[in-house]
């Protein structure tokens, strides 16, 4: 796609919002945004998804030019003919470069290249005040640097301009093994200070045994064909078995090696995770349900009936906690993290993966000590027993990581109040850009949008 057609675009989608701004309280069209966890209320709606398109690729300078809502998949796909790909590729197919920026991405080549919006060196932002302004470290730097987590209370990545890796045909993949936290997180530091390999990350599947997975571009197959792939069984469930500690697997297997089940979010679904892990039906029906995608979708469509008390009786799961965070702490808030998480939580699998921690900017929505910080996620669930209030293991593990002095992806659940969130946002760093690119308030500000409260 030419540059040319891309302002056309945009020259429309200004037109559409100067006439959705005389409403207030403008929101993007579902589908705009693709990895949100809870579901919201949308009065007057922007479409945005016609810009899903890599504008230029510049194989010599390793620079990609996007569109907002164009999917890594697409991004990926269109790199890997230069044999390059995204500095920070994140693990599932439905996500928009848009949409990670609002809400932070990373991926297991973080350690080397940091979050998602580390990698971006320009920013083509519709802004609250209807205006389109172009945003970098040198140009409008105060927006280029809130954008990040701020869950598009203060404008819209219409484009962005990314940097790229060189990439291979294949990743080899190491699995190494470890007892303790203490043990685990020094290993951890130690490989991402070395600097040898091209992908590090983390995962722990029991209480006693912590995961280091790290990945390493080559253009040489093993003889033996791969042990894993994603037809025959889920990524978790091989790397919780780990029968082999040593494999290669094609590059695109790797990127999307969490995609295909969504990390392990229907292992404690009842009935659906037996289903899905079915030998039979990953190899005949898998190339047309193992998508994040289309269970993204098909989550959207059913949800009410998922939610309604009948199903949830039928099925089982009266009592089921949802547990969907996304969360950051440095290496030395991760050991006490997990001293408590083991005994109090006990809910596993957990998915960390190791950032480079930026200090050569101040992000108002997300800001940290540590030379690394690490992202942690938990996607599954826990049963309630019937004296707990709801969401009583969300707000258990807001509590604590907010107390360590962590920060999260606002776009995960987020169960606290006021004080508490600007405790660990620069609330005064975050007002001053918001009230200079969005005058009329037409986004909610960001803590609203998080945590479904308004600001008082």
């Amino acid at each position: 796609m030419n540059i040319h057609t891309h302002h056309q675009k945009v020259a429309k989608v200004q037109q559409e919002f100067a006439t959705l701004k005389k409403l207030k309280e403008v929101s993007l069209k579902p589908k705009s945004t693709t990895h949100f966890f809870r579901q919201r209320t949308k009065k007057h709606t922007l479409d945005l998804t016609h810009l899903n398109q890599v504008i230029h690729i510049d194989p010599q300078q390793r620079i990609a030019h996007v569109e907002g809502c164009t999917k890594f998949f697409d991004i990926a796909k269109a790199t890997l003919q230069h044999n390059l790909l995204p500095e920070v590729t994140p693990e599932l197919r439905n996500i928009t470069i848009g949409g990670t920026i609002a809400g932070l991405g990373v991926e297991a080549s973080s350690f080397r290249y940091g979050m998602v919006h580390d990698t971006v060196i320009e920013y083509e932002v519709l802004t609250g005040n209807g205006d389109i302004v172009t945003c970098s470290p040198i140009q409008n730097s105060e927006l280029f640097y809130a954008l990040p987590n701020s869950l598009g209370t203060i404008g819209y990545v219409l484009s962005c301009k990314i940097r790229l890796m060189p990439a291979k045909n294949f990743v080899k993949v190491n699995i190494h093994t470890f007892e303790t936290p203490q043990t685990y997180f020094a290993a951890l530091e130690k490989i991402c200070d070395e600097q040898e390999h091209d992908f590090v990350e983390g995962y722990l599947d029991r209480p006693d045994r912590f995961l280091i997975v790290t990945g390493d571009f080559t253009d040489l197959k093993d003889r033996q064909e791969p042990t894993w792939h994603w037809q025959h069984e889920a990524f978790w469930h091989f790397l919780s078995t780990h029968r082999q500690k040593n494999f290669t697997i094609p590059v695109s297997d790797y990127l999307w090696r969490w995609d295909h089940d969504c990390f392990w979010i229907f292992k404690g679904s009842a009935g659906l995770g037996s289903f899905i892990n079915n030998s039979f039906v990953r190899q005949i029906f898998g190339h047309w349900i193992l998508r994040s995608d289309f269970w993204i979708y098909l989550n959207g469509k059913t949800r009410r009936i998922r939610e309604s008390q009948w199903y949830r009786k039928y099925m089982g799961i009266a009592t089921r906690e949802d547990i969907l965070q996304d969360f950051v702490l440095n290496l030395d808030q991760a050991r006490d993290f997990f001293e408590w998480y083991n005994p109090a939580m006990n809910v596993f699998p957990v998915w960390i993966c190791p950032v480079r921690n930026d200090f050569s900017a101040h992000f108002p929505m997300h800001t940290i000590p540590g030379k690394y910080i690490l992202d942690i996620g938990i996607y599954s669930g826990k049963k309630r027993t019937s004296t707990n209030p709801k969401d009583y293991y969300n707000h258990m593990l807001d509590t604590h990581i907010f107390k360590l002095g962590g920060f999260k992806g606002l776009y995960s659940t987020t169960l606290v109040t006021e004080k508490e969130f600007w405790q660990e946002y620069d609330h005064a760093g975050y007002l001053a850009v918001k009230n200079t690119y969005d005058r009329e308030a037409v986004f909610p500000d960001v803590f609203e949008k998080a945590v479904g409260k308004k600001t008082s």
